[in-house]
């Protein structure tokens, strides 16, 4: 019989192996896209595009919502019945369905705005805002697979299913390569081929995992009763919202976002600086030292466990970079 600690270390190495093998597929994409696009214009409307379905990634799927989402499944897979745990996972996807869906809708409609609030200097070109608004209206949709694929991915995991989480992404990479490679000929801008290997990235990751899904028997389906015992413990509907897990996640992920806007502003405004480059890494680390006197607090005194969110409030301090 296997030990616990083997298991672990082999477990361990598998998702190093496929991150590992990942990351080179990554490299090769990158290589890839250079040699096709090289510096130009295309290319970076490209990649300032692709950030935008991935910042509300960060925000709808990966990063606040799977944050409370974990720790509720775990505990209804260990102390709740299979009937019990598949409800909360019909009822997890139906919101991320639905949330993810209505704002790519959002996207389509209000593209220009999206273009000017995330590239405000491709807005005023009239042909950069030409490109970009046809490149954002292929990518978006992306948002809307991968957060299944995020959401999918985390039951997998929770249910033991480590390696295919890990795996997902090198079909990413080999998307865009291929994509890179034997479209490039249909558009009359090669970045159209890059574009819609985007969009076919995110529908082979979905694909990819349904399979495991079926397999455990955990595939969703839509209920359109979101709210029960289980997704209200997601969302932590309390009288006391400082202690709502999901809130707190989402203001983590926006002063993540937010921390990132000040070199933007500088490059834009011409006004970088060496010193501002320094001050934005003090006030960081700053944020980081909070964080880790939160977790000392909660672990040495579990009876003060409702003053850690003021971490989560001085990880605010981050967003003055923004105003300096």
């Amino acid at each position: 019989m296997e030990s616990p600690q083997k298991g672990l270390f082999f477990k361990t190495g598998l998702v190093s192996f496929w991150t590992f093998l990942s990351r080179i597929f990554g490299l090769i994409r990158d290589v890839v896209t250079t040699s096709l696009l090289g510096s130009s214009l295309a290319h970076d409307v490209f990649v300032v595009m692709l950030k935008i379905p991935n910042v509300f990634r960060r925000l709808v799927a990966e990063g606040a919502f799977n944050q409370a989402f974990v720790p509720v499944l775990t505990e209804y897979k260990n102390l709740n019945s299979f009937e019990e745990t598949k409800e909360v996972i019909n009822k997890s996807f139906t919101f991320i369905f639905l949330a993810s869906g209505i704002l790519v809708g959002l996207v389509f409609i209000f593209t220009p705005i999206f273009v000017f609030i995330f590239a405000p200097g491709f807005f005023y070109d009239e042909s950069k805002l030409a490109l970009s608004q046809n490149i954002l209206r292929i990518t978006f949709p992306y948002l809307f697979f991968i957060s299944l694929v995020a959401l999918s991915g985390s039951i997998l995991n929770t249910f033991n299913k480590f390696s295919v989480p890990a795996a997902t992404p090198i079909f990413f990479n080999l998307s865009i390569i291929l994509c890179a490679i034997y479209l490039r000929d249909y558009f009359e801008s090669p970045v159209f081929a890059l574009a819609y290997g985007v969009i076919i990235a995110g529908i082979v990751q979905l694909f990819f995992q349904i399979k495991f899904l079926v397999d455990l028997k955990l595939l969703p389906r839509l209920d359109l009763k979101i709210f029960n015992k289980g997704t209200k413990k997601i969302f932590k509907l309390k009288k006391r919202p400082s202690n709502n897990p999901l809130i707190g996640a989402l203001v983590l992920q926006m002063a993540t976002i937010l921390d990132r806007c000040d070199g933007e502003v500088a490059r834009i405004t011409l006004k970088e600086s060496k010193f501002g480059q320094w001050f934005d890494t003090a006030l960081d680390q700053l944020s980081y030292f909070s964080m880790f006197i939160g977790i000392a607090t909660c672990l040495n005194n579990p009876s003060f466990f409702p003053l850690t969110n003021v971490n989560i409030l001085i990880k605010q301090f981050s967003i003055i970079n923004i105003l300096l």
